[in-house]
């Protein structure tokens, strides 16, 4: 038991770089924007870039972690990531970050495929539930906590300091995983590329693995999308500055921290498929009422933050819960499973993210309509995909 708490100690400590490596220069986004003379579309595709990094490095790492282990691609993976973290500090034009932000993304997609892969070979059942609900916690921890990092490291240092940040948080992962990380996966499997394309289709062929996974990426694109339409509404339209910002930023993390903790508690009651589906239904409420707000006021800090909060404090009912139930079910090959749920999360997250960054930010009505488009979808997604799917593997 010690051994298992120590574990989820430091999968909670690496996946916190997934969240603040997408949003902790956020609070930066105006200065980039007028350092690189551009516009704020030319910045908010930086996070776009890196989550097409992310996917591309998914792809090939999830293989290579099932047939070589969880510790060496990781290692290998977070080293690449410190170095284009820092090159990122010294990126001379928007066309350079953006690809260096690529190949960051390449780098940390290592930490997300070994957080899911070695929880899923060591824990099963409702302990993988929970043990899953504190990797999430983490990951929707780390980009509240990270533009209240970036707004103090933008207003007394600059955009850069960002970039140093991640560069030496990824350092200390990387000690951490050296000293005390043990090899979690000893079942070699094939990588040869046929025996992995059949992989991929197989598991593209199952409908709740499919739903489920989109259903987390909307989920997890909600606070994404906040983070690149948010600093330019609060800190352009509404006045607000980068460490204000930051502030907002945190009291959100503090509801989404206390969505994960109630779905800890009811996980105890109810089943994670129950709780699930109440969450779905939630989430689609709350945004019909955000859009009502939206309307009546438009442009005030309160009618655009509240509705945000309140589904982050419900999407944490459901993310763990899904992404439980989903690799529950498939016993082997947990590096391609996770690597795929990755992809499908990520990519379904990045398309949200450039779309969203099309979107006027002067008022709230257009963030509040995109948001209830997005939860239509996640809706479809459980009803249509993921729930057919569990049913007919319980039939």
């Amino acid at each position: 038991m010690q051994n298992a708490n120590r574990l989820i100690a430091i999968i909670v400590f690496m996946t916190l770089i997934l969240g603040f490596s997408i949003d902790v220069y956020t609070p930066s986004f105006p200065a980039l924007a007028k350092q690189f003379e551009v516009s704020s579309q030319w910045v908010q595709l930086t996070i776009a870039t890196y989550l097409l990094g992310y996917v591309v490095g998914m792809v090939f790492l999830g293989p290579i972690s099932d047939a070589f282990g969880r510790r060496r691609p990781l290692i290998l993976g977070v080293a690449f990531y410190c170095l284009m973290s820092f090159f990122c500090s010294l990126a001379g034009s928007i066309y350079m970050l953006l690809a260096l932000r690529f190949l960051q993304g390449a780098g940390v997609a290592a930490v997300g495929l070994a957080c899911r892969s070695i929880l899923g070979d060591v824990f099963t059942g409702r302990r993988l539930a929970i043990a899953l609900s504190y990797f999430t916690m983490s990951y929707r921890i780390g980009p509240i906590i990270a533009p209240l990092i970036g707004g103090y490291l933008e207003a007394f240092v600059g955009w850069q300091a960002s970039f140093y940040f991640l560069a030496l948080y990824g350092l200390i992962i990387f000690g951490v995983v050296l000293s005390t990380l043990p090899e979690t996966h000893f079942e070699r499997i094939s990588i040869h590329p046929k025996a992995v394309i059949l992989k991929y289709r197989s598991l593209l062929k199952l409908p709740s693995f499919v739903g489920g996974a989109l259903c987390i990426g909307t989920n997890y694109s909600l606070m994404i999308i906040f983070n690149v339409i948010g600093p330019f509404f609060i800190q352009t339209v509404l006045g607000y500055s980068p460490v204000d910002y930051g502030h907002i930023a945190f009291v959100l993390g503090i509801f989404a921290f206390l969505g994960i903790l109630a779905n800890r508690l009811v996980l105890h009651r109810f089943s994670p498929k129950k709780i699930v589906k109440v969450g779905i239904y939630s989430l689609v409420g709350v945004t019909v009422l955000q859009v009502i707000f939206a309307l009546i006021f438009p442009v005030n800090l309160y009618s655009f933050l509240v509705p945000v909060a309140a589904l982050l404090f419900t999407s944490g009912l459901i993310v763990s819960n899904i992404t439980s139930l989903i690799l529950g079910s498939i016993p082997k090959g947990m590096g391609t499973s996770s690597a795929l749920i990755s992809i499908i999360i990520i990519s379904s997250t990045g398309v949200l993210t450039v779309l969203s960054s099309f979107l006027k930010s002067n008022t709230a009505l257009p963030f509040a309509i995109a948001f209830l488009a997005i939860m239509l979808g996640c809706y479809a997604s459980y009803r249509w995909l993921f729930c057919r799917g569990l049913d007919a593997m319980e039939d």
